[in-house]
């Protein structure tokens, strides 16, 4: 995911609250890119906002303590979302969990869900089914421009002729 922040990568979910004064149960999912001692970043209304750790505690379901979030009122709007740090999406595109989310295209408009999500070593693909045809689409951050965790939506710029490439016929068919 691209922002005026640079690429961010999942690094984690946060699960819960954890007692009543602000802190939350973290749950650590990509301890490659994970630092501690970073800021980490977390959608409000579809745009990253920094935090940094006040408390973390161990473990791949760490109990972390935010700056600034020191109550269980203020703690509890964080359930459930995703936690980013800075790193390189393409190095690790295995951060992208997109399968359900809905695939707008800047031209062609809603091209469906991405029912499936391939990992072909060098490259993650996602499956969409456009026009009752199967199509796959490169994950990259040349095409997907944007990614809103919030409404399961990723956006992105499908370099021209990608998409008739699966739903035209074949031209040198004759048969």
């Amino acid at each position: 995911m691209i922002f005026s922040t640079g690429p961010l990568v999942r690094v984690g979910t946060i699960v819960k609250t954890h007692g009543f004064e602000g802190r939350l149960r973290f749950q650590i999912e990509s301890e490659e890119y994970f630092n501690p001692t970073e800021p980490v970043f977390i959608l409000m209304e579809g745009k990253p906002v920094p935090f940094f750790f006040n408390e973390i505690s161990e473990g791949d379901n760490a109990v972390i303590l935010l700056d600034g979030v020191d109550t269980y009122d203020s703690a509890r709007k964080f359930s459930g979302k995703e936690v980013f740090q800075k790193g390189d999406p393409e190095a690790d595109p295995d951060a992208w969990h997109l399968e359900g989310y809905t695939m707008i295209d800047q031209q062609l408009g809603n091209l469906g869900e991405i029912l499936e999500q391939l990992d072909h070593g060098f490259q993650q693909i996602a499956v969409i089914n456009y026009k009752d045809c199967e199509c796959l689409i490169p994950i990259v951050p040349e095409i997907f421009t944007q990614v809103n965790h919030d409404t399961h939506t990723v956006y992105v710029e499908l370099p021209e002729g990608l998409i008739e490439l699966y739903t035209e016929p074949d031209s040198t068919d004759k048969n």
